[in-house]
C-alpha cells in the first residue's frame, strides 16, 4: 500500500489560519458523500481531493495526526486542529505540495478516474501489440468485463493506422503535462516487449517517495478526461473510453438523484418527503448535495427571490463571512436558505475561474 499516511501528505490538509476537523478530512479523502463532509470540504477548499485516497487507513491516519500534534506541528483546538507555525515550516520545506497538482479534481472526476486509466492502459497495450503485428501476449487488463468491453471497442474501430491515430491523441494531451508528468506516465505504460513500471519503480528512477508518484499519475489522469471532455472532436478514439453522457446525477449518490427526479417534477418538499418515507432533513441534504453538484437547478422554490437578494447583497458586502455569522446577521432566515445561496454564488464564481 502507498504510504499517504506520511506526515509530508497529511500535512498539506491543514492551515494556519483555518481550524479543521480531523475525522471531516479522512472522509473526505476517502470519499465519503455526506452534506457535512461536503460542506466543510467546500468551507476548507478541499474538495477537488474528494474521493483521492479511498484506502486510507484510518488508525494509521489517526497515528499520524497523534504524532503531528505531539510535535508541535498540529495545534489541537478542542479537537479541531490548526496548523502550527512549526507546521507551516515543515510543510514548506517538503518537495511536495497540494498546489503543484491544480489538475486533481475528485469532485468532479473520481467517479471516472478508474474505469477510464485502465481502459487506456489496455487499449495502449493493444494498438502497441497491434503495431507489430502481434496477436499473442498476455493481457494487463484481466478482469473478464473489461476484456470483453475491449474487443467489442476493438471491433468497432478502424484498424488501418489505428497505432498512428491512438498515439497522436496522447501526443496531443501529453502536450498539457510537464514533462517529469509525461515521463513518468509514459513509464508506467505497458507495450510490445516493454513493462510498465510499478510505482515502487518510479519513485527510485525520480528519487520521490511513492505517494508522490501516484498523486501525480492521478493529476495526469483528470487532465487527460478534462482535456478529453471540453474537446470531444479532437479525440475520436479516446473520448470513446468516457460515458457517451457525463451527465451530473453520475456524482450524485442515487438517494439524490430519486429526489431530484421528484423536485424537476414539480413535487414539493413534502410531497417528496411522503412519497419517498424520508425525513424532511435527508431531503435537504439532497436538495444541498444538488446544488453543489448542478449549476442549473434552480433554487427559487426553497429560497424566495427577495432572501436571495437579500443574502448576497450582504455576503458581497462582508465575503469572508463564514455561515454561522451570515446566520446570526440574518436570523430570519434558515440555515438551508442560506446555505443554499452560498453554494449557488461560490458554485457560480467557480465556473468563472
Amino acid at each position: 500500500m502507498l504510504d499517504f499516511h506520511d506526515a509530508t501528505f497529511i500535512l498539506q490538509f491543514y492551515d494556519d489560519q483555518q481550524v479543521r476537523k480531523p475525522m471531516t478530512i479522512y472522509h473526505l479523502l476517502r470519499g465519503k458523500r455526506t452534506t457535512s463532509v461536503m460542506h466543510l470540504a467546500e468551507q476548507y477548499g478541499l474538495l477537488p481531493y474528494f474521493n483521492t485516497v479511498t484506502y486510507l487507513n484510518k488508525e494509521k491516519y489517526l497515528a499520524t495526526i497523534h504524532e503531528l500534534i505531539e510535535t508541535g506541528s498540529l495545534l489541537d483546538e478542542a479537537g479541531e486542529l490548526r496548523l502550527s507555525q512549526q507546521g507551516c515550516l515543515l510543510r514548506a520545506k517538503q518537495p511536495f505540495q497540494l498546489a503543484s497538482y491544480p489538475a486533481i479534481n475528485g469532485w468532479q472526476y473520481s467517479h471516472l478516474s478508474q474505469d477510464f486509466y485502465q481502459k487506456f492502459v489496455f487499449i495502449v497495450q493493444i494498438c502497441s501489440e497491434l503495431s507489430f503485428k502481434e496477436s499473442h501476449y498476455l493481457p494487463v487488463e484481466r478482469d473478464i468485463t473489461r476484456q470483453k468491453w475491449a474487443k467489442r471497442w476493438f471491433m468497432q474501430q478502424e484498424k488501418t493506422e489505428l497505432p498512428t491515430r491512438v498515439y497522436h491523441e496522447i501526443s496531443q494531451l501529453s502536450a498539457k503535462l510537464t514533462e517529469e508528468e509525461a515521463a513518468i506516465f509514459i513509464f508506467s505504460l505497458t507495450g510490445h516487449q516493454s513493462y510498465g513500471r510499478t510505482t515502487q519503480q518510479l519513485a527510485q528512477r525520480w528519487q520521490k517517495q511513492a505517494f508522490e508518484i501516484s498523486w501525480i499519475q492521478l493529476a495526469v489522469v483528470h487532465t487527460f478526461i478534462k482535456e478529453i471532455t471540453a474537446k470531444p472532436q479532437n479525440y475520436p478514439i479516446l473520448s470513446t473510453l468516457l460515458p457517451s453522457t457525463l451527465a451530473v446525477t453520475k456524482r450524485m449518490n442515487k438517494s439524490a438523484q430519486k429526489t431530484r427526479d421528484l423536485l424537476l417534477e414539480g413535487q414539493t418538499v413534502e410531497a417528496v418527503m411522503q412519497r419517498r418515507g424520508l425525513k424532511q432533513s435527508t431531503i435537504l441534504d439532497h436538495i444541498v448535495e444538488i446544488v453543489m453538484i448542478d449549476s442549473t437547478f434552480n433554487i427559487d422554490p426553497f429560497v424566495s427571490k427577495a432572501k436571495q437578494q437579500k443574502i448576497s447583497q450582504l455576503m458581497a458586502q462582508e465575503p469572508t463571512l463564514k455561515i454561522k455569522a451570515l446566520q446570526a446577521k440574518l436570523p430570519e432566515m434558515s440555515f438551508f436558505e442560506l446555505r443554499l445561496v452560498q453554494i449557488r454564488k461560490e458554485v457560480s464564481e467557480a465556473g468563472k475561474d
